[in-house]
């Protein structure tokens, strides 16, 4: 099995502005690299559509905590 450093395979680019602007950039990326199946852990969910389930949402006064680690380890097993 990789390690989750293994699995992350880069960061966006060039910074989007416009409504849910961080969803844009991780979405321009993800089509760019034809990557179908992604996670994003972030902290700014304003910046998502509600509802969008690729989101792993954490505090930003925490980080990334058990409950986002058990969702990311599911997802990551699934995978």
């Amino acid at each position: 099995m990789k390690t989750l450093g293994e699995r992350v395979v880069g960061v966006t680019g060039e910074t989007i502005t416009g409504p849910y602007a961080r969803y844009a950039e991780i979405k321009a990326y993800a089509e760019e690299y034809n990557i179908l199946d992604w996670r994003a852990i972030d902290d700014a969910s304003q910046e998502f559509p509600e509802n969008e389930n690729r989101l792993i949402e954490c505090q930003s006064n925490m980080g990334i905590g058990k409950k986002q680690i058990d969702v990311l380890t599911s997802w990551l097993i699934s995978a």
